[in-house]
């Protein structure tokens, strides 16, 4: 028979709390007095360069998250992306402005997004 929902908790691990091994492992590097990250900058002073690269790389996933790669659709016929039909090649200075604002936000957000799968591969 389930545990009737709204009743105050009773027993068992409190929430927060690490648990027993997680507890007894931490306890074990104390004891032996192992800095983990220390001990890491020590063990790749004494390999090359390429293995230093090489372990960085399969560290990452444990420092950093992982990124959901995402899709983006792009529509050729979007009517923001392109000049007027009627443009006679004279704009407005706040017309000018404006497009290569668009223009640079567009090159700034290729140039992240090839950054980005760069990191990730």
């Amino acid at each position: 028979m389930p545990r009737q929902q709204g009743l105050v908790k009773t027993g068992g691990r409190q929430k927060g709390s690490a648990n027993k091994k997680t507890q007894l492992f931490k306890e074990s590097l104390e004891l032996l007095q192992l800095d983990i990250p220390t001990k890491i900058h020590d063990l790749l002073n004494q390999v090359s360069p390429e293995k230093q690269l090489d372990i960085l790389v399969k560290l990452m996933p444990y420092v950093f998250p992982q990124l959901k790669q995402i899709e983006i659709a792009h529509d050729a016929t979007d009517e923001s992306s392109t000049l007027p039909d009627d443009y006679s090649g004279q704009l407005s200075d706040e017309q000018e402005v404006s497009f290569l604002e668009l223009a640079l936000q567009r090159k700034k957000s290729k140039i992240e997004k090839q950054i980005i799968l760069k990191n990730v591969v």
